[in-house]
Formats: C-alpha cells, structure tokens, sequence
C-alpha cells in the first residue's frame, strides 16, 4: 500500500523528527546563554583591563633597568665560562702531552 510505512521505517521517521526538532531549538537555546555568559563575564574582562592597564602604566617600566643589569651579568658570566673552558681545554691537552 502506498503511504503507509512498515513499522520500523516510522520509528525511525519519528526519530528523525525529535532530532531534528532539536536541532532547530538549540541554536536558540545556545544563542541565550551565550549572551547570558557575555553579561556574565564583561565586569571580569573590564576589571583585568583595569589591571592591565595599571601594571602597564606603573610596574612594568621600573624593572627594565633590573632586566639591563640581569642581562649584562649574564653576558659577564658567559664571557668567564667561555675563558675558563678555554683554560680547560689546555689543562687536558697539557696533561695529554705530559702522559
């Protein structure tokens, strides 16, 4: 017969129908909680822009001279590894020598 469906195909066709009408309404549904979880979260992003802001204008420029004076001693220090590896280098060539 034409237009009635065997019994599984309707379960299916009805199946079909749920999910479908749920995946008309959720896009809704996500859409309201997303703007829900925007109001949310503005206070906290305008109170980290504030803080930014802050660390920006006060903090941060008072440690360049500390990072200058860190880097410079790093270039001290590797400048005597460097000689001292030198001085090693010899000592063991020296004692190769010696043997």
């Amino acid at each position: 017969m034409p237009g009635v469906l065997p019994n599984n195909s309707s379960r299916v066709l009805k199946a079909f129908r749920v999910i479908m009408n749920c995946r008309y309404r959720v896009p809704g549904d996500v859409a309201a909680g997303a703007r829900q979880e925007v109001q949310r979260l503005k206070p906290s992003a305008s109170q980290l822009q504030a803080a930014m802001q802050e660390l920006q204008s006060s903090g941060l420029h008072s440690d360049d001279a500390g990072i200058g004076a860190a880097e410079a001693r790093k270039t001290d220090l590797m400048a005597k590894k460097a000689k001292l590896d030198e001085t090693l280098a010899a000592t063991r060539q020296f004692r190769a020598l010696l043997r």
